[in-house]
């Protein structure tokens, strides 16, 4: 990774991310861009919570992981539930950054090469570790402490009309 203003850029996504769980109830509209297409899906994020709901803009169907169990897919077809409390689908873990799986974990598909900031947004420049060809980026909006834009060799995921939820 670059040099003293790339560390300085991640340790400002670190404190971000501490602060999240005092953030108010946030809300948008997730346009993810996929080989399969292009979907808009409605997102409700409570970090000091830790509820999320996402509905799916055509179909109308929603996951709500308070009840239990999770029924959600990328596809838009019905899966069974997850009986995992941690598991989360891709539009909301932008809501979570230190939680996406681009840190260069055991189990991450990408990693973080590059960063850098400006008043308004914190860039990480990605990686994939078994195919450096493959790079991405994800755009962390500093007020709220979520990542706005994430594209990687595969999807790409625009939250827009981001706002406060009350």
């Amino acid at each position: 990774m670059g040099g003293s203003e790339s560390f300085k850029a991640v340790l400002a996504v670190i404190a971000m991310t501490r602060n999240a769980r005092m953030s108010p109830p946030l809300a948008c509209t997730a346009v993810t861009t996929a080989e399969s297409g292009t979907t808009e899906d409605a997102v409700k994020v409570n970090r000091s919570r830790s509820t999320w709901s996402l509905t799916d803009g055509i179909s109308g169907s929603s996951c709500d992981p308070v009840r239990g169990l999770v029924m959600w897919s990328p596809s838009g077809e019905e899966v069974g539930g997850l009986e995992r409390a941690d598991w989360m689908p891709p539009q909301i873990a932008l809501f979570h950054p230190l939680q996406m799986r681009i840190w260069d974990g055991v189990s991450d598909q990408m990693r973080v090469v590059d960063a850098f900031e400006d008043d308004v947004f914190v860039t990480l420049r990605l990686q994939h570790r078994e195919a450096p060809d493959e790079t991405g980026e994800a755009t962390i909006n500093r007020e709220f402490g979520v990542v706005t834009e994430y594209r990687d060799a595969a999807t790409e995921i625009l939250l827009t009309n981001l706002h406060i939820d009350l």
